[in-house]
């Protein structure tokens, strides 16, 4: 919609009173021709964009959690290219016919069901991804952590939760030796460096990943 908005913005010149032969602008590329240029960038950049989706798809079929992983990331980048839940259908179709289309007389009912199939699996997880960015889950997590922590001072949070903890998991206890009031301040860094990444997906993977390899020693 946004590039039919930028040809259509760009295309409506000359208007019923021109009066006469429009004369050759001398000052460079006109309106018009900068609002198709800019729609045809546009155009060319989300093509390149699926092109790397589906490759995206493709070579990681079968690791599924790099692939929900770069998905989730994809997703976010797609919304804020003004992608919603509700074109992932169109998108879809569109996908798999142009597929077909370049498939010319390969093209057969199991390669158009093979298309079909795989786009499935790519869009439970890019659905999940566009939609957290349409309805600003990350805003509201951080607007409600935000909250949290003048309502409340930090250290009784951190340590709300390793009370939790040790009530609903005992045997974890022995995993955090550190005295109460500082496994409480770093488990409190730890949250608020994680939901303040939760708007840009590759960081938090990136951090959730380093925090990840720092206790496996535990």
């Amino acid at each position: 919609e946004g590039m039919v908005a930028a040809r259509q913005g760009g295309g409506g010149g000359g208007g019923k009173g021109g009066g006469g032969a429009k004369r050759p602008s001398t000052d460079g590329p006109s309106q018009s021709d900068r609002g198709d240029a800019a729609a045809d960038a546009a155009v060319e950049a989300l093509g390149e964009e699926i092109w790397g989706l589906m490759d995206l798809l493709v070579d990681h079929l079968y690791d599924p959690d790099e692939q929900i992983e770069k998905l989730t990331v994809a997703g976010a980048r797609f919304a804020a290219m003004g992608l919603r839940s509700g074109h992932l259908v169109s998108l879809g179709a569109a996908i798999h016919d142009a597929m077909q289309d370049a498939l010319g007389s390969k093209a057969t009912p199991d390669s158009s069901d093979a298309s079909r199939w795989l786009w499935q699996i790519g869009c439970l997880t890019l659905h999940s991804s566009v939609t957290y960015a349409e309805e600003g889950y990350a805003r509201i997590v951080q607007e409600d952590w935000a909250h949290l922590k003048s309502a409340v001072s930090e250290g009784s949070i951190g340590e709300a939760f390793y009370t939790e903890l040790g009530e609903a998991a005992p045997e974890m206890s022995r995993l955090f030796a550190r005295p109460k009031s500082l496994q409480a301040m770093l488990f409190m860094m730890r949250l608020d460096m994680l939901i303040g990444a939760a708007g840009d997906p590759a960081a938090l993977f990136d951090d959730t990943r380093a925090l990840s390899i720092r206790h496996i020693k535990y």
